[in-house]
């Protein structure tokens, strides 16, 4: 199990598109739990970045605006992201598809979203989601890539149908009042 200076380390790694990183976390069965917590920690920072300032500006209270259902939204588009990339790579007969390097690997791929946080800055909301989506996307096909024995036609597939059903997952969830929808309130 890392240590914070590890965790974070990884997460400088991760954002330089450290190839050798994805490999070591596709076989270290210890960091299942520690990845997993940085997904949650992702979602945190968006709830902090997407929700909590609007809320304050709106006259809310700050128990109003930490965005539980900006984490609930993030952790349930992760897993099934997770779950319909392992189902994809499946289906097209790769030989590294076995869910737990998957869920390791996509893991680590939402690190980006640490810097969520930053979007409560008035001017940055929308460039940093924006930059966030378009990091966390390079980052999944990547994790993808490093996959022992995958290859292009079903990492491309897997990372193209898991982010359609996670952002999917993303709009019922807000459809269903789990808040915030699309348009971050």
């Amino acid at each position: 199990m890392p240590d914070i200076a590890e965790l974070a380390g990884w997460v400088t790694r991760c954002a330089l598109l450290d190839r050798a990183l994805y490999r070591q976390v596709e076989t270290d069965e210890g960091a299942t739990r520690d990845l997993v917590l940085l997904v949650v920690a992702g979602g945190a920072a968006g709830a902090l970045g997407i929700t909590f300032r609007p809320a304050l500006l709106e006259g809310g209270s700050i128990a109003s605006g930490l965005g539980l259902g900006t984490v609930i939204q993030f952790v349930a588009a992760w897993s099934v992201w997770v779950g319909v990339a392992y189902g994809t790579l499946r289906v097209l007969g790769s030989p590294a598809a076995y869910h737990a390097a998957v869920l390791r690997g996509l893991a680590l791929a939402q690190t980006p979203a640490l810097v969520l946080v930053v979007a409560m800055a008035p001017i940055l909301g929308l460039p940093v989601r924006i930059i966030t989506l378009v990091w966390s996307a390079v980052c999944t096909y990547v994790a993808l890539q490093e996959l022992r024995g995958a290859t292009q036609v079903p990492v491309t597939a897997a990372a193209f149908t898991g982010g359609l059903a996670a952002l999917a997952t993303t709009v019922a969830l807000g459809a269903l009042g789990v808040e915030p929808g699309l348009d971050g309130r």
